[in-house]
């Protein structure tokens, strides 16, 4: 089951590029990112030393948590910000 959770970073940076048209340029560039990092990570399979089940955390913990951070990070730093009414 080990392509499960990187057919979902795949699919979901496919979808963030779709719906990108809709939204900041920046989802887009996330999508873009999602979706070569889950192939390059399909051509390379399991390391040596590690369990299917943590590889598959460690995958959904960093594209799904850290990556969304970082994201949120370059949109506090790179957006403008409207001043309140």
């Amino acid at each position: 089951m080990l392509w499960l959770p990187l057919g979902w970073v795949v699919l979901y940076g496919c979808a963030l590029h779709a719906a990108g048209f809709f939204m900041p340029r920046g989802v887009k560039l996330l999508g873009w990112a999602f979706v070569l990092a889950g192939i390059v990570l399909f051509e390379f399979g399991v390391p040596t030393g590690l369990s299917h089940t943590d590889y598959a955390y460690t995958i959904m913990g960093f594209f799904f948590g850290m990556m969304h951070l970082a994201y949120g990070a370059y949109l506090y730093l790179t957006e403008k910000r409207k001043n309140a009414a």
